[in-house]
């Protein structure tokens, strides 16, 4: 979390992924292959993927059937912290599972197209069945306070079609001097 020495701790971003098309870079159509894709239930490969979302209808995911050893990647519309006061941290949930897992690497950037500055790596497998509960990732963002940025989530995939890789709510939580209205 957050530890405000002035203003209050306030959510300044939030993402279900219910769909993607604020997102830029590789974006599919549900289910689009080598891409990232907004989905509800279990991905279109056994023995890879979660079952459905952390939370809300949908998440993202890479099904992992093509496109082996080849990055994609999407971009989250302008995070504003120019506001921000002292302290902003980054969340997300997480789910890999399957057997030919790739990286997946997180960056950060002023410009929408790079250079990506990289603030968290995953390689391999986290979850043990698909079942499993996604996994909280937090990141702090202090750096970033007084700036507008953009968040780039890029996965380099597996070896075979088990290495689906998913992601859902993701938020960005700051220190704010008005907080948002609930």
């Amino acid at each position: 979390g957050v530890n405000c020495i002035s203003g209050l701790s306030s959510t300044v971003f939030i993402e279900e992924f219910d769909n993607l098309s604020a997102w830029t870079g590789d974006i599919g159509t549900g289910t689009t292959l080598g891409d990232w894709n907004s989905h509800s239930g279990a991905t279109g490969s056994t023995n890879t993927g979660p079952s459905g979302a952390h939370s809300g209808m949908n998440y993202a995911y890479v099904e992992a059937s093509s496109g082996f050893n080849t990055t994609v990647s999407m971009v989250s519309p302008l995070i504003d912290l120019t506001q921000a006061t002292d302290s902003a941290e980054m969340s997300f949930w997480m789910h890999a599972y399957g057997q030919d897992l790739g990286t997946l690497n997180v960056g950060i950037s002023t410009s929408q197209t790079g250079p990506f500055t990289t603030i968290f790596t995953w390689s391999g497998e986290l979850q043990g069945a698909e079942t499993d509960p996604y996994q909280q990732v937090g990141i702090r963002l202090d750096s970033m306070v007084g700036q507008a940025f953009y968040i780039e989530f890029a996965y380099t995939i597996g070896n075979s079609f088990a290495g689906d890789i998913a992601i859902d709510l993701l938020k960005i939580d700051a220190c704010v001097s008005c907080p948002s209205p609930t």
